[in-house]
């Protein structure tokens, strides 16, 4: 006679259950996962009637339980997977990974941002975002702001919904107007948000303008700044010193009337296709380069943990 080996029924049916899952996921296009998290319990159901019945049915008096390496094995291979099941759903860690599991790259493109300037600004300073920036020549009462990026999400409303986080604001203060961002969530682990963020600034002409970006001690992104010469109507100040270094890259053409003064790290950082005229400060051992175009009227000032890089064409 063929010995019952309790913990077989119940992985047999467990097997059936995770097909049956699968093949429901497939069919309705849902997520495994969601499946798995609403019925895990049955399997501690299953066990648990299949020893109850093993029991009511033997016809020893003082039935015992027979188990064998393989009856002991399911046994455990099922307990395993219960004890995962309610660890995982209970600190959270399921909403997150379905949504992972969900996700998708969705390329979003923001509206444009205008702010007004007005004639009493002489100075726009900006607290850069952690994202790329790129600074072009625009229309000499306003600023304009697009961006776009890459976005890690499950479907694209919530996609537009997180890049909708990367707004700008701006207050003047006396004659200087302040243009802050606020970041798009990086995609991290099993969150979403971006992978990849740009944003192009049209700037108004003869306005002096400052950059900063704040240091950011635990992040590992690198974002680049890049500068075209028509934008640079009056002095300009890059300060792009801390943990989010990043390459800040200049195109300058025949018509620039620029002096570009960059201290780095070292002359390796000094990079493009001009002749730098390279000191070293006394004091911190910084390289510093200077090239000049034109007559050199306007004066941009960088301070940069990484390279800066100029790039002449005519």
């Amino acid at each position: 006679m063929r010995q019952w080996r309790v913990g077989s029924m119940s992985m047999g049916v467990l097997l059936i259950s995770l097909g049956t899952i699968l093949l429901t996921s497939l069919v309705k296009q849902t997520p495994v996962i969601n499946h798995i998290l609403n019925w895990w319990p049955i399997v501690l159901i299953i066990l648990g009637v299949e020893i109850v019945v093993y029991l009511s049915l033997a016809k020893e008096a003082h039935p015992k339980i027979k188990y064998d390496i393989l009856s002991i094995f399911l046994i455990i291979v099922i307990g395993i997977f219960s004890l995962v099941m309610y660890t995982v759903s209970s600190i959270g860690v399921i909403p997150k990974v379905t949504a992972a599991i969900a996700s998708q790259n969705y390329t979003v493109v923001v509206p444009e941002t205008k702010i007004s300037v007005s004639p009493t600004v002489k100075k726009v300073e900006f607290d850069l975002p952690k994202a790329s920036i790129s600074f072009k020549k625009g229309e000499e009462d306003q600023i304009v702001i697009f961006a776009r990026g890459q976005i890690t999400a499950e479907n694209m409303e919530k996609a537009e919904e997180l890049a909708d986080q990367g707004k700008v604001t701006a207050n003047q203060v006396g004659d200087v107007l302040y243009v802050q961002f606020s970041d798009v969530p990086r995609a991290k682990d099993f969150s979403p948000g971006a992978s990849d963020f740009n944003y192009t600034v049209f700037l108004p002409a003869n306005k002096m303008v400052e950059m900063k970006r704040q240091h950011y001690y635990y992040s590992h992104y690198y974002y680049p700044i890049e500068i075209d010469c028509e934008a640079v109507s009056n002095n300009f100040i890059v300060d792009n010193y801390g943990k989010d270094y990043g390459r800040v890259k200049l195109r300058v053409n025949g018509q620039a009337n620029l002096t570009i003064t960059a201290v780095v790290n070292s002359q390796s950082s000094l990079a493009g296709n001009v002749d730098w005229s390279i000191t070293t400060q006394h004091d911190t051992n910084k390289a510093v380069g200077n090239v000049i175009f034109g007559s050199g009227s306007h004066k941009v000032n960088i301070v940069n943990q990484g390279e800066v890089e100029v790039v002449y064409f005519d």
